[in-house]
């Protein structure tokens, strides 16, 4: 891997800068999937704010969401946000870290929902690594471990447009959330 482009993945950017943070952060755990699940359960996900106590948090991993409507809570893109964190302690931990922005057909059958992943450059391997931090996904829920995405597992977001103009990809079996496209579509 070209030296150059790892130094520039390492560097913190607007966004990724860990500020006075960054102390704390080193003192995360070097554990991939553990810091992941770390992540995850700091950011509740919009879907999980609208569902309430039904399907991920069942259990109540995230409390009563029946106290508080879901309305009333503000989660513009929380998704963006995990990918974000993710990369921010990546980096501050030493590792070459970018977001990623496209489509992840794992999430729900049938279509490929809008998704930020983060990658990571494993410099034992000598490759980037794929990981979504945006899940509590059970042992065998997916055919993959989401701590080490395989690289068709995830549909980039250039990719995807270019095979949606090539005709290779129906646009409908690619989603945004359903708000996003009303805004899209009728205003």
């Amino acid at each position: 891997m070209n030296e150059k482009l790892l130094n520039h993945y390492k560097e913190a950017s607007r966004f990724t800068y860990a500020g006075p943070y960054e102390e704390y952060f080193k003192q995360l755990p070097d554990d991939i999937a553990e810091l992941g699940n770390l992540v995850c359960g700091q950011i509740i996900h919009r879907v999980t704010l609208r569902e309430g106590n039904t399907n991920a948090n069942a259990d109540l991993r995230y409390g009563d969401m029946d106290r508080y409507p879901w309305y009333r809570m503000r989660c513009e893109d929380d998704v963006f946000l995990t990918a974000v964190s993710m990369t921010a302690i990546l980096k501050t931990k030493g590792y070459a870290a970018r977001c990623r922005a496209g489509y992840a057909p794992y999430i729900q059958e049938g279509v490929s929902l809008d998704h930020w992943i983060t990658e990571y450059y494993n410099e034992k391997q000598g490759r980037w690594i794929r990981i979504d931090a945006d899940g509590f996904w059970k042992d065998g829920e997916l055919s993959f471990d989401q701590y080490d995405i395989p690289k068709d597992s995830f549909d980039f977001a250039g990719s995807t447009w270019l095979d949606i103009r090539a005709g290779k990809t129906v646009l409908f079996s690619i989603a945004y959330p359903f708000e996003v496209f009303l805004k899209v579509s009728f205003n």
